[in-house]
């Protein structure tokens, strides 16, 4: 999106990650920014920040499998399998180390990949990340019901399924948006219009309420592992900005806040009256945190390079 609030198009190809995956990107030249949506997100989530991104960098959006445009086909959608397109991406595609920006299980999958393979990733923006929690630091009552009811075999079945038909595609995107978000009223309507588009798109395919559940599930059941999860955070050797939105009902702030404290090289900024999906409530201070932070990030090396 640019000043006046027209709508940014970016340029869209599909490349072959072991099957079809849609990307978008923005800009020409400079360092690169590969966006990774969360569940059931897409790389709309990133319409409104990837054009400002873009004043100063390269910027890739894909679809992940399953989600967006990208068809699921014969992959597989779990925590593991994305995280392995996602370094496929990174080799094939990008080439060098970039910043990986990612929202909700998009940030999960970037924290798994710097841990990883280190060499792809110079530095991770964390918008609402899924981080090791605990029972005290569980998010909203309704969104634990919901996962409980992902994590049932048949159950979680029925519940999509019911969800999806119950809901014209516009109401679905309505009533999502109205979760996720603190003030849906304060996002452009063209999100909306765009989502609704996509989601209309999506009920033709049959393949993503299974992609959904299966990366629903394994992300359960990597948090179900605290202690195995905080190691890998623990490897991390990238800087990282953690942005959260203080109304999250998806992923509770205190587990957010713990997990940057526990890593204090971390920065942690939090933005009151924001949701779960802060790049599309409040684009402009994400990217002024996002600028901040690179700011600081080169006057500490510029500092450290300094003759003594």
């Amino acid at each position: 999106m640019t000043a006046g609030g027209e709508r940014a198009i970016g340029r869209e190809r599909t490349i072959d990650v072991d099957g079809p995956l849609r990307v978008v990107e923005y800009g020409d030249a400079g360092p690169v920014f590969v966006c990774v949506h969360g569940l059931g997100g897409s790389a709309l989530d990133w319409q409104l920040l990837a054009p400002r991104l873009a004043e100063r960098g390269r910027v890739l959006a894909f679809d992940l499998p399953g989600f967006g445009d990208s068809p699921l086909g014969r992959r597989s959608a779990t925590i593991a399998q994305l995280r392995a397109l996602l370094d496929r991406f990174m080799h094939d595609l990008v080439r060098e180390p970039a910043v990986l920006v990612g929202n909700s299980m998009g940030a999960m999958l970037a924290v798994l990949q710097a841990a990883a393979c280190p060499r792809t990733v110079n530095g991770l923006v964390l918008l609402s990340p899924v981080l090791p929690a605990s029972a005290l630091r569980l998010p909203h009552p309704l969104t634990t019901a919901q996962f409980i009811l992902y994590a049932t075999p048949a159950v979680g079945e029925w519940y999509v399924r019911a969800r999806r038909r119950q809901l014209t595609p516009q109401a679905l995107v309505n009533a999502t948006l109205g979760y996720i978000a603190a003030h849906p009223d304060r996002i452009p309507e063209m999100v909306f219009e765009d989502r609704t588009a996509l989601a209309t798109r999506r009920a033709l395919d049959p393949t993503g309420d299974l992609a959904f559940l299966a990366a629903a599930r394994s992300l359960l059941r990597l948090l179900a592992t605290p202690r195995r999860y905080r190691r890998v955070v623990d490897r991390v050797m990238a800087p990282a900005l953690v942005v959260h939105g203080r109304r999250d009902r998806l992923v509770s702030v205190r587990a957010a806040r713990a997990a940057a404290a526990r890593r204090q090289d971390w920065r942690f900024d939090l933005l009151s009256e924001v949701g779960h999906v802060p790049q599309l409530e409040a684009p402009e201070k994400v990217v002024a945190a996002i600028h901040e932070w690179q700011s600081s990030l080169s006057q500490t090396a510029a500092n450290f390079a300094a003759p003594r």
